[in-house]
């Protein structure tokens, strides 16, 4: 009999945030496939050994094993799948198969305030934008009513004039303090992602109206 050949599938290589991803892995050939485990990054997700809900032996030789979850931020990756049979003299054969996925997600951006804001003078004010999706946020930019602009980039090299915490989701804070009139008008965020073969970018405004109380 021959030795176990392995194919590995995935419903989607670029699978979007929330959508179920479904990675196929099937093992045919030799006496029987025994043994079928799939990794993520070297590390184990699913087995079959005897009995699993994760495989269904067809009875001819071949088994089918489908591992599925709902799509975040730590779906992606390298996925191997390992099969195993025992041929001639018992001697074990292990056969590799193995797809690459890459999450993908249009950036999102929220900003607070949202909408017109009165700002007394003589307080302290922030402005937050909160920045996610995407294999990772890699740039934010403020734009104040002067037209200068705060950036922030995950780049190591790149500009941190904007203060932000976080990878995958970013929280960006800019504090006006004793707000002057020169600080009333339009601030607006852009938050920058990666997905693969573009580059997205979502805007989000809103207006402070500095007040003397």
């Amino acid at each position: 009999m021959s030795d176990v050949t392995v194919a590995l599938s995935a419903s989607s290589t670029t699978p979007t945030i929330g959508s179920t991803l479904s990675i196929t892995c099937t093992a045919t050939g030799g006496r029987k496939p025994h043994s079928v485990e799939l990794k993520r990054d070297n590390v184990s997700l699913e087995s079959y050994l005897s009995d699993s809900s994760f495989c269904t032996d067809s009875g001819s030789y071949s088994l089918k094993c489908t591992y599925s979850t709902t799509t975040d931020y730590t779906s992606g990756g390298s996925y191997e799948c390992i099969g195993k049979n025992k041929v001639a003299n018992n001697n074990e054969v292990t056969t590799k198969g193995s797809v690459d996925v890459s999450v993908s997600q249009p950036v999102a951006v929220t900003m607070t305030p949202s909408s017109e804001t009165e700002v007394p003078s003589g307080t302290s004010f922030t402005i937050t934008c909160d920045v996610s999706g995407g294999n990772e946020p890699h740039r934010v930019t403020l734009t104040k009513p002067d037209k200068s602009v705060l950036t922030w980039e995950s780049v190591s090299s790149g500009s941190k004039t904007l203060t932000c915490t976080g990878t995958f989701q970013l929280k960006c804070t800019y504090e006006i303090g004793n707000p002057v009139y020169s600080d009333e008008g339009q601030y607006k965020c852009d938050g920058y992602n990666k997905l693969p073969g573009q580059t997205a970018v979502q805007t989000k405004t809103c207006y402070c109206v500095v007040s003397t109380g």
